[in-house]
């Protein structure tokens, strides 16, 4: 697996105020080399945020498991709580296991001759940069399903809408028809009154003239 280029920065002093991620105190690689035992706050950000870019830009490594980014971060994520168990373990024979698997998780650890305590937190950087690069593609993705539901719904509605409207429209026509209807009901009614009463008029019986 391609690994970002780096210099790992060698300190064995805090900040004031800042703590070193919690790790166990367990003996160094290298035959007892007297090298840094801690690693600084600062440090271990600048690993996680270093590998938190490399999980979101680099090539994805494909191969007969890994097809896809999530799947390369997830198999990573495993890899490397598995490495980080072996060699917090008593077991010599399981760190050494453990020792043998940091060659492909961070093969420039071994080349700077680190210690274990070191090398267990650059391991536990790099899984926390993991861990958040797949909890906001995750969150990419869910917003980007969001979306398109969201898309789809408005889709389905427009033409409901539409035929609402239309049925508005429609409803709206036939009561103006209706009321133009009784209008003219209305005036009929009128003037058949009027043509009744007209005729009742001229049939009533005319006053002889007093002569």
């Amino acid at each position: 697996m391609a690994v970002p280029a780096v210099s790992m920065p060698r300190v064995n002093t805090f900040k004031a105020g800042a703590k070193p991620p919690a790790l166990k105190t367990i003996p160094t690689l290298g035959g007892g080399k007297n090298v840094p035992t801690t690693v600084s706050l600062e440090d271990y950000e600048d690993v996680k945020k270093m590998w938190l870019s490399h999980y979101k830009s680099a090539p994805v490594p494909v191969s007969e498991n890994i097809k896809e980014r999530k799947q390369w971060i997830s198999e990573d994520i495993k890899k490397l709580n598995n490495t980080i168990n072996l060699l917090s373990s008593s077991n010599p024979t399981l760190r050494q296991k453990g020792l043998e698997q940091v060659s492909e998780l961070l093969p420039f650890l071994l080349l700077g001759g680190f210690s274990e305590v070191e090398t267990l937190t650059y391991l536990r950087a790099k899984m926390e940069a993991a861990k958040q690069a797949m909890a906001e593609s995750e969150a990419a993705e869910a917003a980007k399903k969001e979306s398109q539901k969201s898309k789809e719904e408005e889709e389905t509605l427009l033409p409901v809408e539409a035929k609402k409207k239309e049925e508005e429209k429609a409803g709206h026509i036939e009561e103006m028809m209706e009321m133009e209807e009784k209008k003219n009901e209305t005036m009929h009614n009128d003037s058949m009154k009027q043509n009744d009463s007209a005729g009742k008029a001229d049939n009533l019986p005319k006053e002889e003239g007093k002569g």
